[in-house]
């Protein structure tokens, strides 16, 4: 049975109210949860951004150049995108601007637009991309509303749901077993074959050093830091 979209982020709020006691801040109808200082200041495990309004669920079909499918517009009109597990389900939503302060990064999701510029996987004009699941494997909602996910820089599908909600509750309830109760990722995890694995965890040094574009002033500055964040 295919879940609504009120019943989907009902699941995966009660997935998440697992966390609560690691901390929890909402705003403008938007959530975060489970603070993460191991690894940074601002690190939260659950970022549910505010629900979108019907002018920028509008925004949708300009931005990317496709008419969303019905259920995708529904779920940004409860949850303007997500970003769940450490990053590990991404779903893209409507950037207001492009502020990265903390408050905005509470209330903005990744922009849908901008990662239509470069999907790198095969996107049809009748599909759209909408997130990421695990480290980089894109997903994308088909004209008739299954869910592709694909290898990044593939055209090959690993992996299909048959609806949206069907991908969100169950990725999630997969997820939530590799964490430890404070949010973290427990130090021993096995992945089902053929999964997508979950985002590492990382410190802000390792994440810069991880996307491949170090700068030495950048990194020195990351490192003398590392201690206070």
């Amino acid at each position: 049975m295919t879940l609504t979209a009120d019943e989907t982020f009902a699941e995966l709020h009660r997935i998440a109210d697992r966390f609560i006691g690691c901390g929890e801040l909402t705003e403008h109808g938007g959530r975060v949860v489970c603070h993460r200082p191991k690894l940074a200041r601002f690190s939260y495990l659950h970022f549910f951004y505010p629900p979108a309004d019907d002018a920028k669920a509008d925004e949708v079909a300009s931005l990317t150049g496709r008419q969303p499918r019905p259920e995708f517009r529904a779920f940004l009109r409860v949850h303007n995108g997500l970003n769940l597990f450490n990053g590990s389900i991404k779903i893209f939503g409507v950037r207001s601007n492009n502020d990265r302060t903390f408050s905005s990064a509470m209330s903005q999701p990744y922009d849908i637009g901008l990662m239509h510029l470069n999907p790198r996987v095969p996107v049809s004009a009748d599909d759209m991309l909408i997130g990421i699941l695990g480290e980089s494997d894109r997903i994308v909602l088909t004209s008739d509303g299954e869910i592709y996910r694909y290898q990044v820089d593939s055209t090959n599908v690993v992996e299909k749901w048959t609806s949206l909600s069907n991908l969100l509750v169950g990725e999630a309830k997969r997820f939530d077993q590799y964490y430890d109760e404070n949010g973290y990722l427990k130090p021993e995890i096995c992945v089902e074959n053929g999964k997508a694995s979950p985002f590492p965890d990382m410190n802000m040094y390792e994440l810069v050093k991880k996307a491949n574009r170090p700068h030495k002033r950048l990194m020195r500055w990351i490192s003398n830091r590392i201690g206070s964040v």
